[in-house]
């Protein structure tokens, strides 16, 4: 062989050496997958974080990502369109709850168990609550946790303690229960809590979804007892509850003419505003923006205060956004890829540390976690998390339980009576 020729060849090998190393992407065109994504999550931070988890994704695996977001407003029909016609996602991001099953049924997802181990996943916020028929069709994305959002500002100004927040309804051993600081809150001039009772919507949410679950020993019991078509809102622990609530209106401890929805109105109004102190309904999101606003010295949040003895008192209730495969997609193995790096550890833990978003996958490095109000909230979900209910009611039901809830609220009627009639109206 000719000096030129061997020369030739041990280029050509060379080439193909530097180009392997380079990674697939150089040697073959990327695998495309688009993705819907819920605008609910879509804010600027965790659209950063994505972006830079599509770089990461064309270089590690040949896929090139493209992203779409899509409004709840008419979710089930963009689905059940796309599954119509076999097309317009590979992944899809959903809400959990009665839309998982509904749209499994309408063709939305493949099983996807193939690709994941229950040893592996099984500890997942709500990972075996989204299942149907004991099967893998979607897996938890995001959580949003529910939980107490808290100016520690205003707190200052109260007297009280801002790094604690209480854990119970009254007096405890060191420090003050949620009464005693509702009160001082209000005797410094100060409204306890951002929410007013102008539509009757957030409160309701509030005991739906956070007093009432605080008796019963179990999402199912309180689905069976409560909340489920043959349960009952005049059972006596819900009657219970219910008048702890109206303690806390009777006394005066809502922001006067505060909105309860939209989300943006009453949190800008009250916490942002050095209105009120304490959203009772909170969430990362509104965690989030008060920090933004108010600096992390100003900004508190902690798991809500002990109200009954049920075992599901000390839980944290959660929404999850799920992520699903298109039966439809060319590429299954390589969607799937997406699903299970974006649950992994490395990118949970960024997606918390980069955008706030609380991941569905308990083990992130917690280590990496600064602050501790944030720390000890994800200790709390990785021992005890449980997947909120309220998607299983009718919007019309929603809208009676408030219309009768506030009646009760105003003294027009009592908690049994009202109870009653929100029965009737499921």
């Amino acid at each position: 062989m000719s000096r030129k020729r061997a020369f030739c060849a041990v280029a050509a090998v060379g080439i193909l050496v530097i180009l392997s190393l380079l990674g697939p992407c150089v040697l073959a065109t990327p695998v495309k997958l688009e993705m819907w994504v819920l605008a609910d999550i879509w804010t600027t931070p965790y659209e950063t974080f994505m972006n830079s988890f599509k770089e990461d994704m064309l270089k590690k695996h040949n896929i090139e990502l493209t992203y779409k977001t899509i409004v709840a407003a008419n979710l089930d029909e963009l689905f059940i369109t796309a599954a119509m016609s076999k097309r317009g996602y590979d992944i899809a991001s959903d809400w959990a709850g009665a839309t998982v099953p509904l749209h499994v049924d309408a063709g939305c997802y493949m099983v996807i168990d193939q690709y994941f181990s229950d040893t592996e996943y099984r500890d997942f916020s709500t990972w075996n609550e989204l299942k149907v028929d004991e099967k893998t069709y979607v897996v938890p994305l995001v959580s949003f946790p529910k939980q107490a959002v808290w100016n520690k500002a205003l707190f200052r100004k109260a007297g009280l303690d801002p790094e604690r927040f209480p854990r119970t309804w009254g007096l405890m051993e060191f420090g003050t229960g949620f009464l005693q600081t509702c009160e001082k809150l209000k005797a410094a001039g100060i409204s306890p809590m951002v929410f007013g009772n102008k539509e009757g919507y957030a409160n309701e949410c509030v005991i739906d979804q956070i007093m009432f679950r605080q008796p019963f020993d179990s999402v199912e019991q309180e689905f069976e007892e409560v909340i489920g078509p043959n349960g009952t809102y005049t059972h006596p622990k819900s009657v219970k509850m219910l008048h702890l609530y109206k303690e806390l209106y009777d006394k005066g401890y809502f922001m006067e003419g505060g909105m309860s929805s939209p989300f943006e109105e009453y949190y800008v109004a009250g916490l942002v505003g050095d209105i009120a102190a304490i959203n009772i309904y909170g969430s990362t999101l509104a965690y989030s923006g008060l920090k933004a606003e108010r600096g992390i010295e100003n900004a508190g949040i902690a798991a809500h205060p002990l109200w009954a003895d049920g075992l599901l008192n000390d839980a944290v209730p959660v929404i999850t956004h799920t992520l699903g495969v298109a039966p439809w997609t060319k590429y299954p193995k390589e969607a799937a890829t997406i699903l299970k790096e974006l649950l992994s550890t490395e990118y949970k833990t960024r997606a918390l540390l980069e955008s706030e978003t609380v991941p569905a996958n308990p083990y992130v490095n917690l280590s990496l976690v600064e602050d501790p109000n944030m720390k000890d909230l994800l200790f709390r979900m990785q021992r005890h998390t449980t997947p909120e209910l309220y998607m299983l009611y009718s919007h019309a039901v929603w809208q009676a339980q408030a219309k009768y809830l506030s009646l009760f609220l105003l003294g027009e009627m009592t908690a049994e009576e009202a109870l009653s009639k929100m029965d009737e109206a499921k």
